[in-house]
């Protein structure tokens, strides 16, 4: 493969990786939607799930969410299940990020 193909591959498998990101967001989002029509309701629990990080072996999302009334990260698996709170704090967390092992 020559270099030229090269750069076009990696640039299609980052977009790739960006819009599935984006996509998990949404469906994440839409699953957390609260099911009543009232907007009072919906101000006190809206909830937001923010800044996918795939882990480097691809098995696993880090993300910010609201859920619990304060931001925290959470983790699940790469099909969207599975989804559990990483840090036990009280909150404030934002922009997960995944490490290589030992660095």
């Amino acid at each position: 493969m020559d270099k030229r193909k090269k750069k076009v591959f990696i640039g299609l498998l980052i977009a790739i990786i960006i819009i599935s990101c984006f996509l998990i967001i949404i469906y994440i989002q839409l699953l957390q939607q609260p099911k009543d029509n009232d907007d009072e309701d919906k101000k006190s629990t809206e909830i937001f799930n923010q800044n996918p990080c795939w882990s480097p072996d691809g098995r696993y999302i880090a993300f910010s969410s609201t859920r619990t009334g304060s931001s925290k990260i959470f983790v699940m698996n790469a099909n969207g299940f599975n989804q559990r709170p990483l840090t036990p704090s009280r909150g404030g967390e934002s922009s997960p990020a995944w490490s290589r092992r030992f660095e």
